[in-house]
């Protein structure tokens, strides 16, 4: 299984920032990703069974569909997290990404730090919240429930391929009032491919 996510805006490296974790940075990251991991979720075929079936042990006549059992388990601070790839479908997954920022190609450490801890940024941003803490108060939008994640925990991911590249839009007055922001900005395509990492009920379709 592969689909490609969108982000565009800030990111800044994981631990900078007057000591702080980045709480609601990645939380903002998180949510734009969780649009589009809805609408994956209510169109793509191989995630038609999780949306309408029930779990298949299951011997409770009406029991809910195996999403809205995640979405239970994985409950932090009134959020109902429902990660795609997690240890329950045995789910696994492999990462490229087009990493465009306003710099020189190859130049990773100016402009909002390095290359390395703007994907550990990234990464928390995909995951889901081991804690409330990671949530920083906020509370989930009326589209929020569900809220889809990409990971149950960034250990799922087993290879990460990353290009960089500059960023060629231009920073204008209505995006960055100020100019500052803008050279922070990027914009990543993440290309993810799912797989199994054995065969069960839940994934056969997704291929090892």
């Amino acid at each position: 299984m592969q689909f490609r996510l969108i982000y565009k805006g800030p990111l800044p490296a994981s631990g900078q920032g007057g000591g702080t974790s980045r709480v609601h940075e990645k939380h903002h990251i998180r949510k734009e990703i969780h649009k589009q991991l809805s609408t994956l979720w209510d169109r793509h075929p191989l995630l038609e069974w999780a949306r309408t079936s029930p779990h298949p042990d299951s011997t409770v006549e009406g029991d809910p569909p195996l999403r809205n059992r995640l979405a239970e388990h994985f409950k932090r601070d009134g959020f109902r997290f429902v990660p795609l790839v997690c240890n329950y479908l045995r789910l696994v997954c492999r990462l490229d990404i087009i990493f465009l920022r306003r710099d020189n190609p190859g130049n990773v450490i100016r402009h909002g730090g390095d290359l390395d801890n703007r994907l550990k940024t990234l990464f928390d941003a995909l995951r889901v919240p081991e804690t409330g803490d990671e949530i920083g108060g906020a509370l989930p939008d009326p589209d929020e429930d569900p809220f889809y994640c990409l990971l149950q925990d960034d250990r799922l991911i087993t290879e990460v391929s990353v290009i960089t590249d500059d960023l060629l839009l231009p920073i204008t007055q209505a995006t960055s009032p100020s100019g500052e922001e803008g050279i922070h900005d990027v914009v990543l395509v993440i290309q993810a491919t799912v797989k199994a990492t054995r065969p069960t009920y839940h994934n056969v379709n997704f291929g090892v």
